[in-house]
């Protein structure tokens, strides 16, 4: 039975794991922005900052998708009047997706304008 011999492997261990350096030693590869000191205020303002613009930047692109959409409803309208059922397919699709989107637009709006207030 000497033939079943298992290795076990001590790199995964968290004993020998290589993200918690030895007793005694510092890691040299710290980020510089970990090194950067900022004051709870000044952090709160970027924090802040950030949330905004990622804000505008997402009710940016759910306006933008709501045109493109309404462009797309545009090139649908003259084939389904002329009885292809694929386009109108796309219609009725392009229709509910336009809907879920205004209603998003308007939602947005209505927060925007209340936490303005």
């Amino acid at each position: 039975m000497s033939d079943d011999i298992q290795v076990i492997d001590y790199s995964s261990s968290p004993a020998g794991s290589r993200n918690s350096p030895a007793p005694g030693r510092s890691t040299a590869n710290k980020s510089p922005a970990a090194s950067k000191q900022t004051t709870p205020s000044a952090a709160a303002a970027q924090l802040q900052a950030a949330a905004e613009a990622k804000l505008a930047a997402d009710t940016q692109s759910r306006y933008q998708a709501l045109l493109t959409v309404i462009e797309e409803l545009g090139r649908d309208i003259r084939p389904t009047y002329a009885g292809n059922k694929l386009a109108a397919e796309r219609l009725k699709r392009g229709i509910v997706h336009a809907r879920v989107l205004a209603r998003d637009c308007m939602s947005e709006s209505d927060r925007i304008s209340r936490s303005g207030n």
